[in-house]
Order: structure tokens, then C-alpha cells, then sequence
């Protein structure tokens, strides 16, 4: 019995990995900024620095690249804001194609909120994307007087045969690429995964014939 565990393990891990969810993280300070939209120092946001939305149509452009020749799906995974002040709306989409609107959590606290920065959490839709380069907008829709500031936002891409965590460069890069914080697969970690998920696949029809034939004489 114990053989018929092992093959339903393999079999469980290899699909797994081949619909495996793995996040991209871009950073807001990264991207291109449009209108009257700045970058604002704030030490407890993830790479110091946040953009600060002011005004109607005020345009954050960030970009990231799909490297797999498979088809992926894209959705918000996390948009990390500060305010201080009224509620405002966001809208985030892909190359024109909405990915979703948020509205922020309304607080004032004399200007010590925007050192306070929230998670929206996953929200809005997924779309398709497949090999080359794409713009992620962040766009103001609705703001007060003193505006919101975008620390970074997280999608969830996935594709075919992918590894969960963080996305390896095989995957999805942030274009301009920062200097990372370390948390990036190495080539050899992918090499190693992807030698394991090769093997599990190999082992894949000995299983499901072994499945078979125990079923069968039991």
C-alpha cells in the first residue's frame, strides 16, 4: 500500500508544480512617474521609498517582462499604500486591460499615517499575458487634497510549470531590474528543482501503472 502513497504523492507534487502561483514584486520608486506624481522618502516602506499620487489622472508605470513560452495568467496579489486623509481610489491595469480598483483606508493622523504603510490584499481580475514586455499603471482616479503613496505592488503569475515563491528570472522579471534583497532563486536552486520535477515526471507513468495493477488485483 505504502508503494500506491508514493506514486500519489509524485503524482500530486509534479501537477502541482506545473500550476504553481509564483509572486513578482515591483517596487514603486522603479517605475516611471507622470504629471505631478513624486517619490517620497519613508523609512518603513520596503525600499525606502514611495510614490506619491496627488492628483486626478496622475500615472505610476511600472514594468516587468514574461519570460516562458507558456501562457500565464496575471492578478493583483498585494498593492502596499500609505494615507493619511480621505478615502481615494486606484485603478491598476496591464498594457490598457483593467486589473482592478482599490480604495484606501481613510485615517488622518496629523501627516503619520503616511509612514504607515497597509496591504490591499489580492483583489480585482486576472488576465492573460504570454512572452514580452508589459506596463503595470497605477492610476489615481479619486484623491483628496494630500493624495495617496504606492510602496509597491505584488502579482500572482502563473503559468504552466513554474515553481512557487518568488518568480525566478526563468519566469518574470521587474524591469529596470533593482539590486535585489536576496531572495531570488540562484541557478543553481532552479537547476536542482527543475532536475527533481524532470525526474518526478519520469517516474510519473511507473506510477499511474502501478496504481493501476493494484487496483486491479485488489
Amino acid at each position: 500500500m505504502w508503494k500506491v502513497y508514493s506514486c500519489l504523492l509524485v503524482l500530486f507534487l509534479v501537477f502541482a508544480a506545473m500550476n504553481a502561483t509564483c509572486v513578482l514584486e515591483l517596487e514603486a520608486e522603479n517605475g516611471d512617474r507622470t504629471n505631478s506624481a513624486k517619490l517620497m522618502y519613508r523609512s518603513a516602506a520596503s525600499g525606502g521609498f514611495t510614490v506619491l499620487l496627488t492628483e486626478t489622472d496622475d500615472d505610476l508605470d511600472l514594468y516587468f517582462e514574461i519570460v516562458m513560452g507558456s501562457d500565464c495568467l496575471v492578478v493583483i496579489n498585494n498593492v502596499a499604500y500609505s494615507n493619511d486623509g480621505a478615502a481615494d481610489t486606484v485603478k491598476l491595469s496591464v498594457n490598457g486591460s483593467s486589473l482592478g480598483t482599490f480604495r484606501t483606508y481613510a485615517a488622518s493622523n496629523y501627516g503619520h499615517n503616511w509612514n504607515e504603510i497597509r496591504n490591499t490584499g489580492p483583489f480585482g481580475t486576472s488576465i492573460g499575458v504570454t512572452v514580452g514586455t508589459y506596463i503595470l499603471s497605477v492610476k489615481a482616479l479619486v484623491v483628496d487634497s494630500y493624495g495617496v503613496e504606492i510602496d509597491k505592488v505584488e502579482l500572482a503569475v502563473q503559468c504552466s510549470e513554474i515553481l512557487s515563491g518568488n518568480c525566478p528570472e526563468t519566469v518574470a522579471n521587474v524591469i529596470p531590474v533593482d539590486s535585489g534583497d536576496g531572495d531570488e532563486l540562484s541557478t543553481a536552486e532552479i537547476a536542482g528543482i527543475v532536475i527533481g520535477v524532470v525526474g518526478a515526471v519520469i517516474a510519473v507513468p511507473g506510477c499511474v501503472a502501478a496504481i493501476l495493477y493494484i487496483v486491479k488485483e485488489g
